[in-house]
């Protein structure tokens, strides 16, 4: 047998997988630090418009290190919520802290979706960025429900504490909003991206995939797995980050990757000599 020089080529690795890897994930590095500070600035920008800060965009950027110039784990709202609370105003708390996730976020990666077709018929060439950017939107709502929804701080804890419930209570409806997200990003959002980002092979495709998964459930998901926010939040951690992750990328994998092969298959019959 005669090894075709079609499939080969086909199924190297070349240097245009390896360049789309690399702008994948940079592109997802700048994503994510842009989805970070929508999160922090809709902290602060509320508190400002309800009287609770001196201005909108007062964040504390943390210390000039490595890690934080590169995932910005040392940015904080700035937010003090203490006196917001002592003063008897739980319901501005509450919203305060919803702003976080669920307008900087969640409202973030609705805005995304419905310029999606405004922007195709302009140019394509933004579109790889919006994909990430909304990835890194919606996984940023899944880091706190469900994954550190139920504990004693945080965001969601704060939601609860400023409306004089529980998390527990909580949890239901905020699930609702987090897993309606989620859905609609992997049956809305991914199909309508997935052909126009990773559409030249299929090495690009499996990246593509295994990035999302990765991201969203791995990196995201895994916000708890050290179990500073407590037991519940590290169960779903580890079970988001080890179960979901994988099922993501073995679902994803069997709903897109087979058109591909099939059509890899159709364009390289012509080359096939025994």
């Amino acid at each position: 047998m005669t090894a075709r020089s079609g499939d080969s080529t086909r199924h190297a690795l070349g240097l245009a997988n390896i360049g789309f890897v690399a702008a994948s994930f940079l592109l997802a590095l700048v994503a994510h630090a842009l989805a970070y500070l929508s999160h922090e600035y809709a902290h602060s920008v509320m508190a400002w418009s309800l009287g609770w800060m001196e201005r909108p965009f007062d964040i504390d950027y943390g210390p000039p290190s490595v890690y934080n110039f590169i995932f910005l784990g040392d940015v904080s709202d700035n937010v003090s919520y203490a006196p917001i609370f002592a003063a008897g105003h739980g319901i501005s708390a509450a919203v305060i802290a919803f702003a976080g996730p669920f307008l900087g976020n969640g409202l973030l990666y609705f805005l995304l979706y419905a310029v999606v077709p405004w922007l195709s018929a302009r140019s394509s060439a933004v579109l790889p960025f919006i994909y990430w950017l909304s990835l890194m939107c919606a996984a940023n709502v899944w880091s706190y429900v469900p994954i550190r929804a139920i504990t004693t701080h945080a965001d969601i804890a704060l939601i609860a504490q400023g409306l004089g419930t529980s998390c527990w209570a909580l949890f239901p409806v905020l699930m609702l909003l987090s897993g309606f997200i989620t859905w609609h990003f992997f049956v809305r959002m991914f199909p309508k991206f997935q052909g126009v980002v990773a559409a030249k092979s299929s090495a690009d495709a499996i990246t593509l995939i295994a990035f999302t998964a990765f991201w969203y459930f791995s990196f995201f998901g895994g916000d708890g797995i050290g179990g500073s926010y407590g037991l519940v939040s590290q169960l779903l951690s580890i079970t988001s980050r080890y179960f979901l992750f994988p099922l993501c990328v073995a679902y994803l994998s069997v709903r897109y990757l087979p058109l591909l092969t099939v059509g890899n298959k159709k364009a390289g019959s012509a080359d096939e000599v025994p």
